[in-house]
């Protein structure tokens, strides 16, 4: 849940992560590289949360979030997977 500020969370399915594993070690902040800029166009998806809002996904595919503005952000998550064979293929 995201409690206060804006955040913008990218998510990559499993055949589009190879760019951003790649970048897995980085800080994506302005100014975003190219390979930065690359790796988001390549998401699958792309959200804008604002307080308040919820999102479920998948923490076995790679994701990243970029706080939007220069306010406070608080967010929480819990990462959960279940054992179904699909979701254990995405570790």
């Amino acid at each position: 849940k995201n409690f206060e500020g804006y955040k913008r969370v990218a998510l990559w399915g499993p055949g589009a992560s190879e760019n951003a594993l790649k970048l897995s070690t980085q800080l994506f902040r302005r100014p975003l590289s190219k390979e930065q800029t690359d790796a988001l166009r390549q998401a699958s998806t792309i959200a804008l949360l604002g307080p308040g809002d919820v999102a479920s996904f998948t923490g076995g595919l790679p994701h990243v979030t970029l706080v939007v503005g220069d306010m406070l952000n608080l967010t929480a998550y819990e990462s959960l997977i279940n054992w179904h064979p699909c979701n254990a293929d995405l570790l």
